[in-house]
């Protein structure tokens, strides 16, 4: 394909030489987030000029129902088609299902697009299923050169200035732009380190509204979700804040440290945002400001996935998640509990609401468990297909079997936990997935209350897990089940020996 295209942008040839037919999936990825989105753009925009009969679509996670427009791609297409996702990551489970029972009657190409540390975190299967991996450069020394010419014109060069020549300048940007360009370039002018200067930005900002105002606005960036300006006027207004101090924070005060795309506001990095809110904030304050975000949205009716506009769909999916909530408030986690009760009542028609608060009193586990169980049962009632509650509600029946006062019970709950399962198993979009939670589930409880029947047990499960394996292999869940759950079986049949 790059025959007939002319490139002199040396990634974007490159690009297009990885880009045919030939092949389903490329992934491409690398440090820069605009970097990457930029390269493909101009790829794509490259290959609708020059091959006018290849179908060019564009989709982002930042486009409302990402899932279903793919969806409607797939299943509309009438001629060769090259379809670039930014962002992937985020819904990468639903891009893999969809290949999974896609029967292509036309030929598609896959351009699946996100940083390198994102789709370490988050979507390790997508390298597994990819024709080929395409890695954005870093900046050379060509690069370097021109970048030194305009910070010698135009600035910073203060620390640049006092190293000796040019070449421990250009040394001093390539080095220090291994972490990231944007960052990088910061550092090597500036004679900082990263710490040090996101530390500095952060701290200048006296005004404890303004403060308030960016990290209602981080809290969204970490997930590369923005929010909509009447989003952020609700949730200052909760934290006391008017629109004229917002207003006045946004244009300001905050200027070099957000930016604004459609009415929806972001953070300038997504590594920025999440050091801030992990490692700089009060976690009282981020608190505060996860409350206000919450607050903000129930304007809108339940289900919000159904009902409110993307951008503010996106943001709610984020600042509920249990995860996020788990990990940054691990020491408080009963104050989030607290928190998101005082919204129980208004969203107890949201699935989702209910599933990632019971996910997170089952992490708390003790008394907790029971109130998970309930408000599972809940979400599974309002949304019974959903693979995602479907499991929960499993996870948490599993963890009530293991903490069960007698045998009989354990046992009882540990079926009913299978039982939920079972025509999630029937489904090939699914299947993996419940079969790692049934074998992981079934080994804990046994282990602890049936160690007699164990070894049985995992012969069979262990047959299953690798027939799905051998249909999914690219599934890490499968393989690393297949990898652990020996070893909990060998350890409590050992354990039941000594004892017997």
């Amino acid at each position: 394909m790059v025959d007939q295209v002319p490139a002199d942008i040396s990634d974007l040839k490159r690009l297009l030489e990885a880009i045919s037919f030939d092949q389903s999936v490329v992934v491409v990825e690398g440090t820069s987030g605009t970097g990457k989105t930029t390269i493909c753009k101009m790829a794509a925009k490259k290959i609708s000029e020059v091959f006018p009969d290849v179908s060019v679509f564009w989709i982002s996670s930042e486009q409302t129902f990402p899932e279903k427009v793919l969806k409607d791609i797939f299943s509309n297409l009438r001629s060769r088609a090259i379809i670039f996702i930014d962002n992937f990551s985020a819904f990468f489970f639903s891009i893999e299902r969809l290949l999974e029972i896609d029967t292509p009657s036309v030929p598609k190409l896959l351009v699946l697009i996100d940083r390198t540390n994102i789709v370490n975190r988050h979507a390790k299967n997508a390298r597994a299923i990819a024709s080929s991996v395409f890695t954005t450069r870093k900046i050379n020394e060509e690069d370097a050169k021109k970048i030194l010419e305009k910070l010698r014109k135009n600035g910073p060069w203060a620390f640049l200035g006092s190293l000796r020549s040019d070449s421990e300048r250009i040394r001093m940007i390539l080095d220090k732009s291994n972490r990231d360009l944007l960052v990088g370039l910061r550092e090597a002018t500036e004679g900082r380190g990263y710490d040090e200067i996101v530390r500095s930005d952060y701290t200048s900002i006296e005004s404890e509204q303004t403060r308030k105002v960016f990290l209602l606005i981080l809290c969204g960036t970490v997930f590369r979700a923005g929010i909509s300006r009447n989003t952020l006027y609700g949730a200052s207004e909760y934290l006391g804040i008017g629109d004229k101090e917002v207003n006045e924070s946004v244009s300001q005060f905050l200027a070099g440290m957000i930016y604004q795309r459609k009415g929806v506001y972001f953070g300038h990095h997504q590594l920025l945002a999440e050091y801030i809110i992990t490692n700089l904030a009060s976690k009282v304050e981020v608190l505060s400001c996860v409350d206000a975000l919450i607050f903000s949205l129930s304007r809108f009716s339940p289900p919000l996935r159904r009902n409110a506009p993307g951008a503010e769909s996106k943001l709610f999916v984020s600042v509920v998640n249990h995860e996020f909530l788990g990990r940054l408030f691990s020491n408080r986690r009963t104050d989030v509990i607290n928190m998101l009760e005082k919204y129980e009542k208004y969203f107890e028609a949201d699935a989702l609401f209910l599933l990632q608060m019971a996910l997170l009193e089952k992490a708390l586990g003790g008394r907790y468990v029971d109130r998970a169980l309930s408000r599972i049962q809940m979400a599974l009632r309002l949304w019974p297909t959903s693979y995602q509650v479907i499991n929960g509600a499993a996870n948490i029946i599993f963890d009530t079997a293991d903490a069960a006062s007698d045998r009989i019970t354990a046992l009882q709950k540990m079926e009913q936990a299978s039982d939920i399962l079972r025509d999630q198993l029937e489904d090939q979009k699914t299947e993996a997935y419940a079969a790692v939670c049934l074998a992981r589930g079934r080994i804990a409880v046994m282990s602890k209350w049936d160690v007699s029947g164990l070894r049985g047990e995992w012969g069979t499960i262990q047959k299953n897990l690798k027939a799905i394996q051998a249909k999914h292999p690219s599934n890490s869940e499968v393989a690393s089940a297949l990898r652990s759950l020996p070893l909990v079986v060998a350890r409590a049949t050992a354990r039941n020996d000594r004892t017997v």
